[in-house]
């Protein structure tokens, strides 16, 4: 394999979980989605199985596979300290080596580089991760954030690759069934991005030399992979966005 593929098993509040691959080493960026569709995917790609697994925070969409995942391939588990104990027993009985990281510090993995970026969500210790292989094509995950400042435009600034978080449109999230405590979180600064946050974002992006920027984290009661697109196409004027889907695989080559 001459560059990386990254793969978004799962992107939603029914499962998050990402995969990015050299050929050589497979690293997983959270554990959401199900062990087999793990397993499946990297198999018909001919990748190794996951050699790290990298939680970005405790959230059920972002670790109700943890178990069956670490039995199945055991990863050495990278997460913050806050993640750590927020996770407790959940993360004790998998018996898989447990490595605590510091945001803004940098792990390695074969030819990888993983880094990170405290993120403003209603977690314990959430961050964003951004994997930089050493052949110079990287990929950056920016989801499940309220808010995002100068800070995580400089973390995510050239990676090739970058999903960015398209949660909600504003008016469709309004007039939801919604209670209204749940819509003042999802808008709030500890909540997630709108479509026009996450456009806002995305041109910076690209203004950096972001190659794809992939939508993901896309509600599906508040929000359409459509209207998600269009809205950053509006504000962006920029053909190379794609979607990751809530339920099935999609497969990026970088």
């Amino acid at each position: 394999m001459s560059g990386l593929v990254f793969i978004s098993l799962r992107s939603g509040s029914f499962g998050n979980s990402y995969v990015v691959s050299d050929g050589e080493t497979t690293i997983l960026i959270d554990a959401g989605a199900p062990k087999r569709l793990v397993a499946a995917n990297t198999a018909e790609m001919g990748l190794p199985p996951p050699r790290a697994l990298f939680i970005t925070h405790e959230h059920h969409d972002h670790t109700k596979s943890l178990a069956p995942i670490v039995r199945h391939f055991a990863p050495k588990i990278f997460a913050t300290p806050g993640t750590i104990f927020a996770l407790g027993r959940k993360l004790e009985s998998v018996g898989s080596a447990v490595v605590p990281i510091d945001a803004g510090t940098q792990i390695g993995v074969g030819k990888f580089a993983v880094s990170s970026v405290l993120i403003s969500h209603d977690a314990a210790q959430p961050v964003a991760f951004r994997i930089d292989h050493t052949g110079g094509k990287s990929a950056a995950i920016l989801s499940d954030m309220g808010d995002f400042g100068a800070g995580i435009t400089d973390f995510a600034c050239g990676a090739g690759l970058v999903l960015v978080e398209a949660n909600y449109d504003p008016q469709l999230l309004r007039n939801s069934w919604y209670p209204e405590y749940l819509k003042r979180r999802i808008a709030s600064r500890r909540g997630h991005l709108s479509n026009y946050q996450c456009a806002r974002l995305a041109g910076k992006l690209i203004d950096s030399g972001t190659k794809l920027v992939v939508l993901g984290h896309i509600s599906e009661n508040n929000n359409t992979p459509d209207l998600a697109l269009n809205t950053v196409r509006a504000h962006t004027d920029f053909p190379s966005i794609a979607t990751a889907d809530r339920y099935n695989p999609r497969i990026f080559f970088l």
